[in-house]
């Protein structure tokens, strides 16, 4: 089975056309939040800004995984008290010794104001029923002194 090497969340990712190297660019580890209220005057919220988060979890074929093995891997965005947000599930194969999985979400707005969101890459033998998971936290915090439903800033 797969072995997690890491799992990072950024703002954007390049990777170098003659090394294939990866850039991570401007991580995130911390969003911050305002509450805006909603008024019968305005009853639509501003608009927050989008945020648009690349998770790049890289995997490591073990040897005593065959290289033909085809793994199934998702990736879901998880918050306390809020339903998760799951990508489609994909297959991949370990052609190399490590495969880098890059997903990339964009979205208006948050379920929490404060605490924490999580990014999880979990992959799995295809039909298997175990999966391994890695987990990345990002701390939401509420910028003081603003006023009252979550938009993120």
């Amino acid at each position: 089975m797969p072995l997690p090497v890491h799992i990072i969340c950024c703002d954007s990712i390049a990777r170098d056309a003659a090394t294939e190297q990866i850039s991570y660019i401007k991580i995130v580890d911390l969003i911050k939040t305002r509450r805006v209220t909603v008024t019968p005057e305005q009853p639509v919220p501003p608009p927050g800004r989008i945020i648009d988060l690349h998770i790049a979890a890289k995997w490591m074929r073990e040897e005593s995984d065959a290289p033909d093995t085809v793994f199934e891997v998702t990736t879901t965005l998880k918050a306390d008290g809020a339903p998760d947000f799951a990508l489609p599930t994909a297959e991949i194969e370990f052609k190399t010794p490590f495969h880098l999985v890059i997903s990339q979400v964009q979205f208006h707005g948050l379920p929490i104001i404060n605490g924490f969101l999580y990014a999880e890459c979990s992959l799995r033998p295809r039909g298997g029923t175990e999966w391994i998971t890695q987990r990345y936290p990002i701390l939401v915090q509420e910028e003081p002194g603003q006023n009252p439903t979550a938009a993120a800033t």
